[in-house]
């Protein structure tokens, strides 16, 4: 039996080499949507095989570094101005890449507290005049949901148990243009 475990293993290894599974990832906070700060070094990070290259070009610039030996990597991309127009970054790796669409240089605001900052935009008392206007491309945001938002007198489940990590506590969905759907779950205090 453990012949037979050791040969179905080597042939799953075979089938998942180092060639076929992609490497290169870049830290959630990263995605289509987002918004790069304006006026300042813009860092970009995330995870590779140790001792290859990264390339960022983002914005006419391309920054450089090697991999780490913890499987890090960092570059840092020059200061831009705010600039309106979508733009795509390219991240790559040897024969991997990972292309991020629309993204913009702007102010990034950190709006953050507790209930009173997280009352949405969808219980606000003008939210129906607001939605009719809320089509906004150029408004972005990102609202990761932390493990028990509302979760109140009940004891945490398992799959709530299993998000209170460092690395899951936060559900990281991306960053999100501003529309009358995207908006009606974000801070009200934030959006206005």
């Amino acid at each position: 039996m453990n012949g037979l475990r050791a040969i179905n293993l080597l042939s799953l290894l075979g089938l998942f080499s180092p060639s076929a599974v992609a490497q290169l990832r870049v830290d959630r906070i990263f995605s289509d949507h987002m918004v790069m700060p304006a006026d300042a070094p813009m860092p970009v990070w995330g995870r590779g095989v140790p001792g290859i290259e990264v390339t960022v070009g983002f914005g006419g610039h391309v920054a450089r570094a090697d991999t780490g030996p913890d499987s890090s990597w960092r570059v840092m991309l020059p200061t831009m101005p705010a600039n309106g127009l979508p733009s795509t970054m390219k991240i790559s790796m040897g024969s991997d890449s990972i292309v991020l669409r629309d993204v913009l240089v702007g102010d990034v605001w950190l709006c953050i507290g507790q209930s009173n900052m997280e009352w949405p935009t969808r219980s606000e008392m003008h939210w129906e005049e607001e939605k009719r206007t809320a089509d906004q491309p150029q408004i972005r945001f990102m609202n990761p949901s932390p493990a028990g938002r509302n979760v109140y007198g009940t004891p945490y489940g398992d799959s709530l148990l299993n998000r209170l990590t460092t690395d899951r506590f936060y559900a990281w969905e991306g960053w999100r243009r501003c529309d009358s759907a995207s908006v009606a779950s974000m801070s009200a205090v934030a959006y206005h």
